[in-house]
């Protein structure tokens, strides 16, 4: 079976396919200046229209990380004024054009790592991540391995039933396998 092509010009892996075709809900990671985050961000909203998906963005920013009591979990438009995330209104727009549902999640850490979270507590069944960022968090650079290997390995590790994670490695869409 031969890969298909997206509108965003990236190939698809037939195993990322399949993990979209049996997915509800995406999680992407997101920030508020990663270009590579924010080009994996639009392919999110191609394959979401595409596959009928709804998303969650996952918010890495550390903009109120410090704060206390730190605010996290699910955010719709509203709480995002609220907590000063303008950004992830702004980018949740792109969804909408696409005629995708869409929410937020503002991470209690913000390491890419964490996205975990937005599957346990927000109920994600797959998750799309670049192979890389342009600005990982202290927490990331601090592992060796791509943050798609690091995620992978952890769900793998931590949780009963598999959750696919799918790379954007800038040219093709593929399903993430490590080796436990």
């Amino acid at each position: 079976m031969t890969s298909s092509t997206r509108p965003s010009q990236r190939q698809i892996d037939p195993a990322a396919a399949d993990a979209l075709r049996g997915a509800t809900k995406l999680a992407v990671a997101t920030d508020t200046d990663d270009e590579t985050l924010a080009a994996t961000r639009t392919v999110a909203a191609s394959l979401a229209a595409e596959y009928d998906v709804s998303v969650v963005l996952y918010d890495r920013s550390e903009e109120t990380w410090m704060d206390h009591p730190h605010p996290s979990g699910v955010c719709d438009r509203a709480d995002l004024a609220d907590r000063d995330r303008q950004h992830l209104a702004d980018q949740m727009t792109e969804f909408d054009e696409a005629g995708v549902e869409v929410t937020a999640w503002i991470a209690t850490v913000p390491s890419i790592t964490e996205i975990v979270d937005v599957v346990l507590q927000a109920g994600a069944d797959v998750i799309l991540l670049p192979d890389k960022t342009d600005h990982p968090k202290l927490l990331d650079r601090l592992k060796a391995d791509s943050p798609s290997d690091v995620v992978e390995r952890i769900i793998s590790q931590n949780l009963d039933a598999p959750v696919p994670v799918l790379v954007d490695d800038g040219s093709t869409i593929r399903v993430e396998t490590t080796d436990v």
